[in-house]
């Protein structure tokens, strides 16, 4: 009976070990670096940018809430998708599913990012990095659209650019952005 205690007492350490561990990891996002940037060809309308790793599961909902906002932006600004190229991967492991589905959307410019090189540009290092411009090229916004990781929701990010897009002119924000490295060649894919 006394072995079965400790057999029991262990299994839940680590069953609830297991499950904070899990959590901190879904709630975990990379630090990011935002500084002052202006766009060299700012133009008269706002810019905005969506950054993605064509492998990465969690940018399935970073696209989708992407898609969620994206009336608010339509005819307002310019609006671009990068999907990153690491050096190494085959075209033919570029052209996902999320490729594909990013394909349909209309209204924006979407670009293949070979080698990583738009990314670098930007100072982004996460799929999911949402950058927004002002009329003036300036940043007011750099973060993510999702909640946490691979998760769909309503997040600091969508609220920033909901009310952007709406006329209530914030300062600058940023938020955590949850996603795998652009600069990896094999991050987890979404079957």
């Amino acid at each position: 009976m006394k072995y079965v205690r400790i057999y029991i007492v262990s299994w839940l350490v680590l069953v609830v070990g297991g499950f904070y561990l899990l959590n901190r990891y879904d709630f975990q996002s990379p630090r990011i670096k935002v500084e002052e940037a202006s766009l060299v060809n700012s133009s008269m309308s706002p810019r905005a940018y969506l950054f993605l790793h064509p492998k990465c599961a969690c940018s399935y909902a970073s696209l989708t809430e992407f898609k969620n906002i994206l009336p608010l932006m339509k005819g307002k600004a310019l609006v671009k998708v990068f999907f990153t190229k690491p050096k190494g991967m085959s075209e033919e492991t570029f052209k996902s599913d999320l490729w594909n589905e990013a394909q349909k959307i209309k209204g924006i410019q979407l670009m293949m990012d070979d080698g990583g090189e738009e990314h670098k540009k930007f100072g982004v290092t996460t799929s999911g990095e949402f950058i927004l411009y002002n009329e003036r090229g300036e940043k007011v916004f750099h973060g993510g659209l999702t909640p946490s990781r691979g998760h769909m929701g309503l997040s600091k990010g969508q609220i920033f650019i909901k009310e952007w897009f709406t006329g209530k002119k914030l300062a600058r924000d940023i938020a955590n952005v949850y996603g795998c490295g652009l600069e990896g060649k094999s991050n987890e894919s979404r079957k």
